[in-house]
């Protein structure tokens, strides 16, 4: 490597992290760490599952709990908010960092680079570092599934395609959609299918999947959505007789 070139891959990864850091100044000093609404639910849940009520702590939560799980061992070793916090930017951090590699080996290294910078200081991806959502955990996650998946020269790939893939599947309804995308390119790159195969079979699955979901699928909070259905507004969380 040249000089130049050295120098040059320097002043981008030092650029980068100063924008990024910038980025999350702003958003630190603008909103702070939100740990209500979405936040409070899923620690909830999360509470119920470290004390070993599995009942509550699914309930309403069946696409989310890979996230409540994850939350259940900081609950439940009594770690800070923080941590948690922290521990989600980091698997982020980690997971862009394989999604770039595989975008640069994909495409090229300018596009993995222009990838990176993107998902690292824009405000819109970066404010979910802030919230106990669930969204932060789901990109990461879901970024790591499509590396293992499709990066050159994976140890162990099947297993750890099966272990990221159920963690995906639940960790938000999107997540089976995902999975099934990743795995319909993963069957085009190695040449298992054909195009025109590839679209017939994904093209089935979906549409099986959406009809299986929209009729036999309970819709979460099932019981709010058809009074608010019928007109009705609600403040908080009512109880019914």
């Amino acid at each position: 490597m040249t000089a130049s070139k050295y120098l040059s891959q320097n002043l981008f990864w030092a650029g980068l992290i100063i924008c990024h850091f910038i980025v999350l100044a702003f958003l630190y000093f603008k909103f702070g760490f939100n740990t209500v609404n979405e936040g409070d639910k899923y620690l909830t849940r999360a509470a119920y599952l470290a004390q070993g009520d599995f009942i509550n702590s699914t309930q309403y939560q069946t696409f989310y709990v890979s996230y409540v799980v994850y939350l259940a061992f900081f609950v439940f070793i009594k770690a800070p908010t923080l941590l948690i916090f922290i521990s989600t930017y980091s698997l982020s951090l980690l997971a862009y960092y394989k999604f770039h590699k595989l975008t640069s080996s994909y495409i090229n290294y300018e596009t993995g680079r222009l990838w990176l910078v993107f998902m690292c200081v824009s405000p819109l991806i970066q404010y979910w570092q802030f919230n106990l959502f669930s969204e932060t955990f789901f990109i990461a996650v879901s970024l790591l599934f499509a590396y293992v998946s499709l990066y050159d020269y994976i140890k162990y790939r099947a297993v750890k395609i099966s272990i990221l893939a159920l963690i995906v599947i639940f960790s938000r309804p999107s997540g089976i959609f995902t999975v099934i995308c990743v795995l319909l390119f993963k069957l085009y790159q190695d040449k298992r299918f054909t195009k025109k195969q590839i679209l017939i079979l994904g093209s089935s699955t979906l549409l099986i999947l959406f009809l299986g979901i929209l009729f036999f699928f309970q819709l979460p909070y099932h019981d709010f959505s058809k009074y608010i259905s019928n007109g009705s507004i609600y403040y908080g969380f009512p109880s019914w007789t």
